[in-house]
């Protein structure tokens, strides 16, 4: 789709002509820049895409002029997703799809320290990085030294059980463990923990809508990086360490967006 318009107050014309060809499933790999085409088009094109594109069409959105670049941001029930448009040689494209806007829009003055938070999405950065980072060394060291040895590097347990039992000295080392893994995951990584179960013989802990899982599926980097399944095998392989370092057998279910760990005692 070639999108001729000189200047920003055409935008909305482009819009909805990018809109016009999504409701009809026609958008061309023309409709998106050469770097994020392969990306952007799995994302918005064929029938696996059907119910994504619907959500998109059907929510209110608003246009925001920039610099450099002409936004849509599309307020969904689930999320706001912005969709960025660049122009070159007088062709619109669709250059990024993204969740995450850093409120950084007006540096006006200089010095500049206004560096406001941005509590419901930081965990999801810190998560998206974080996890990034590992996945990235993990395929680097699988590599070199094999699956099984990779995944030897990320597991932690002895590590986790020292820090357990040095700041948590309220309960036996079994129970201190448990504390300390729900406390660290909810308050330093993000990640929504309830302790559900707490006993001697048996303790839950549930992740409700488990960042490790939704990670996967809003960064498509990362779906490039690695298939889903080794991708889970990652996670399952670092808390059955750390289930194990720590006295307990662990089990692992899912339940929607919901994770649920399950420490039993050998």
């Amino acid at each position: 789709m070639a999108y001729n318009g000189k200047n920003s107050c055409k935008f909305e014309q482009i819009w909805t002509e990018f809109r016009s060809k999504m409701r009809q499933d026609k958008l061309q790999a023309e409709d998106f820049t050469e770097e994020m085409q392969p990306l952007l088009s799995m994302f918005l094109c064929g029938p696996e895409a059907e119910k994504r594109r619907e959500k998109f069409l059907s929510a209110p959105y608003e246009v925001l002029a920039g610099s450099a670049k002409q936004s849509v941001v599309i307020h969904c029930a689930d999320d706001d997703y912005r969709f960025d448009f660049s122009q070159t040689h007088n062709v619109w494209k669709l250059s990024f799809i993204e969740c995450i806007t850093l409120p950084v829009a007006h540096i006006d003055s200089l010095p500049y320290a206004d560096f406001k938070d941005l509590p419901e999405k930081e965990a999801q950065i810190r998560s998206e990085k974080e996890i990034s980072r590992l996945v990235y060394f993990y395929n680097q060291f699988k590599k070199l030294e094999g699956k099984q040895k990779a995944l030897e590097m990320f597991q932690d347990g002895a590590g986790e059980s020292l820090c357990a039992r040095s700041w948590v000295p309220f309960y036996n080392d079994r129970l201190s463990y448990i504390a300390y893994a729900a406390w660290m995951e909810h308050r330093i990584y993000g990640e929504q923990v309830e302790i559900i179960q707490f006993e001697e013989t048996c303790c839950c802990l549930r992740f409700g809508r488990h960042l490790w899982r939704r990670i996967y599926t809003m960064a498509g980097h990362i779906r490039e990086m690695i298939d889903y399944d080794e991708y889970m095998g990652i996670f399952e392989a670092i808390w059955q360490d750390r289930a194990s370092a720590n006295g307990w057998l662990l089990e692992i279910g899912y339940h929607d967006e919901d994770t649920d760990l399950i420490f039993r005692s050998r």
